[in-house]
C-alpha cells in the first residue's frame, strides 16, 4: 500500500508542461495558417485574393473556437499569424489593384490631351498616328501606281481618310479657339495584358460670343510589350457630340 501511495504521488507532480501537450489544437487554426500563406499568392495572381477572405472568415472562427474552449484548446498563435497574414494580402492587393486604376486613368487623360493638341492644331497626321498599333508593324504606304494599286485606279491614304472624317474636322476647324478640358471616366477595364479605358472630354468655345460645349468620348488602350517592357497607349475609338452617361446618355460599349 505504501508503494502505492507513492506512485499516485509522483504521478500527480508531473510538470504542467507535459500536460499541456495533450490539449487538443483547433483544426479551425491550422486551416486559417494554411489560407493565410495560400493568401500570399495574390500578390502574384490578383484572381486568388478571395482567398485572403475565407483565411479572414476561417481565422475568426478559430478565434472564436478557441476563446469557448480556452484553456483546454490550442492554436491561438497559429490562427493569429493567419489572421494577419490574410489580412495583409487582402488589403495589399487590393490596395494595388484600385492604385493601379488610378494610375491608368491618368495616364489615358494625358495621352488624351496629346490627341486633342494635334486636332485642335491642325495636324490631324499626327492625330491619327496615335490610333496605329504601336505594338505592330506598320503596313507599308499605299502609293498610287505601285504595283499594289491597280491601274487607272487610287485609295485615299487612311491619314487622309481620318482627316476628312466630321469629328476630326470639326475639332481641327475650331483650333486655338476651343479648349479640352476632361469630364469623367465612363468605363474602365482590365485584362491579362491590357486595359481600356473610356473617357469624355467636354470641348468649349466661343460661338457669337457665347459659351458653346458638345462633349467627345475617346476610348483607349493600354497594351504592354512584354519583348521590350514598355507600355504603349492607342486610340481606339472617337466620338463628337455624344451625350455623356452622367447626362443621361448611352454607353457606346
Amino acid at each position: 500500500m505504501i508503494q502505492t501511495d507513492q506512485s499516485h504521488a509522483h504521478l500527480s507532480e508531473q510538470p504542467e508542461e507535459e500536460i499541456e501537450q495533450y490539449r487538443p489544437v483547433s483544426g479551425l487554426a491550422i486551416a486559417a495558417l494554411v489560407f493565410g500563406l495560400l493568401a500570399l499568392a495574390a500578390w502574384i495572381e490578383p484572381f486568388l485574393v478571395f482567398v485572403g477572405g475565407i483565411g479572414l472568415f476561417v481565422g475568426f472562427a478559430a478565434m472564436w473556437q478557441i476563446a469557448r474552449n480556452a484553456p483546454d484548446m490550442l492554436g491561438r498563435k497559429a490562427a493569429l499569424i493567419g489572421l494577419f497574414l490574410s489580412t495583409v494580402s487582402l488589403v495589399g492587393v487590393v490596395s494595388q489593384g484600385y492604385t493601379h486604376r488610378i494610375l491608368v486613368r491618368k495616364e489615358a487623360q494625358h495621352f488624351a490631351r496629346q490627341w486633342f493638341d494635334f486636332t485642335l492644331g491642325n495636324q490631324p497626321q499626327k492625330a491619327f498616328a496615335m490610333t496605329i498599333d504601336a505594338t505592330t508593324e506598320p503596313e507599308p504606304v499605299m502609293v498610287e501606281g505601285s504595283l499594289r494599286t491597280p491601274p487607272g485606279e487610287s485609295e485615299t491614304p487612311p491619314a487622309q481618310r481620318y482627316a476628312e472624317r466630321p469629328d476630326i474636322r470639326a475639332l481641327v476647324e475650331l483650333g486655338d479657339r476651343a479648349q479640352a478640358r476632361y469630364y469623367q471616366t465612363e468605363a474602365q477595364k482590365q485584362t491579362s495584358d491590357a486595359d481600356e479605358v473610356s473617357q469624355v472630354f467636354a470641348v468649349t468655345y466661343d460661338k457669337d460670343r457665347v459659351k458653346t460645349t458638345f462633349f467627345v468620348r475617346l476610348t483607349m488602350e493600354r497594351s504592354i510589350d512584354a519583348k521590350a517592357r514598355k507600355a504603349y497607349w492607342q486610340i481606339k475609338s472617337s466620338e463628337a457630340g455624344i451625350q455623356p452617361i452622367a447626362l443621361g446618355g448611352e454607353s457606346d460599349a
